[in-house]
């Protein structure tokens, strides 16, 4: 008999977890999902600040596949934050990603 390794349903590891754009203020995350086995994902992202132990969580629902994309603002400017991503579905929770270390910018090049 063949034991499963791997429970359907149970969200694998979001993958290329990465920093598109970022300002003083605001940065832009993507990642492609990993396999759904057909079930709704929705993604939780962990956000936190360099020198505090508290977490803030955002969550993002899929319907699609492909490359997603969250939009997080009025961030402390030149702040470094910490962020890690996992998905779960109706069946359960999958593993959280490594943390992604992002440096916002101090001063808004823009007006410069």
């Amino acid at each position: 008999m063949k034991i499963p390794t791997k429970i359907p349903g149970i969200q694998d590891k979001p993958t290329y977890f990465s920093t598109l754009y970022r300002t003083v203020s605001t940065v832009v995350l993507t990642w492609k999902p990993g396999n759904s086995d057909g079930y709704l994902q929705t993604f939780v992202i962990e956000v936190r600040f360099h020198d505090s132990m508290n977490c803030k969580n955002m969550f993002v629902v899929s319907q699609f596949a492909g490359t997603h994309a969250a939009i997080l603002e009025h961030l402390e400017p030149g702040g470094i934050y910490f962020f890690r991503i996992y998905a779960f579905t109706s069946v359960g929770n999958g593993d959280f990603t490594d943390n992604l270390n992002v440096t916002l910018l101090e001063n808004d090049v823009s007006k410069q």
